[in-house]
């Protein structure tokens, strides 16, 4: 078969394997769910640097008044120390969810490898098993620690920005 071996496409298979992996995260939702929190508060700050650029430059230029010159800096270093704030949280808590992840992955694959006969691990070198195991489960540590949480980041930052541009200018 061409697509596979249950004539499933490689997107389907992939998005399976994505779901499967996913799985993992149950235990963590309620950490999952604040650093998502903080994903949408961290992009939505990240998307009002323009408007308080524009009134810092208005304040500057064509109003020169200190009051308003100081307020809006002080707005715009208030955004900047929100986002870090919430940017800091959603990173240690992905990377804090993905070690956890890869913590109980581990415990599984052993628990599986132990159960397995002695037939096998005469057929198979224990110290590729362990390489491959080690290396697989890293790589997935990345995917759940950092990988996801790029995409979801990229993702959000985009749906907000069109939000923002239609309700800014419907025309556009």
């Amino acid at each position: 078969m061409v697509n596979g071996a249950h004539g499933d496409s490689a997107p389907q298979r992939g998005v399976a394997r994505l779901r499967r992996l996913l799985r993992y995260t149950r235990p963590y939702l309620g950490r999952l769910a604040v650093a998502l929190f903080a994903l949408f508060v961290a992009a939505a700050a990240s998307l009002t640097y323009p408007n308080y650029f524009e009134e810092a430059i208005d304040a500057a230029v064509t109003k020169p008044n200190a009051n308003d010159r100081d307020a809006t800096t002080g707005l715009l270093l208030l955004v900047v120390l929100i986002q870090a704030i919430f940017v800091f949280i959603r990173h240690y808590l992905m990377s804090w969810i993905g070690e956890r992840v890869v913590a109980d992955l581990r415990v599984e694959l052993q628990s599986h490898l132990l159960g397995m006969s002695q037939a096998y691990f005469h057929r198979t070198r224990t110290g590729e098993l362990m390489s491959r195991l080690s290396d697989d489960v890293t790589r997935l540590q990345s995917v759940v620690g950092q990988d996801i949480s790029i995409f979801l980041r990229n993702v959000v930052t985009m749906s907000v920005a069109l939000v923002l541009l239609v309700w800014i200018s419907p025309k556009l």
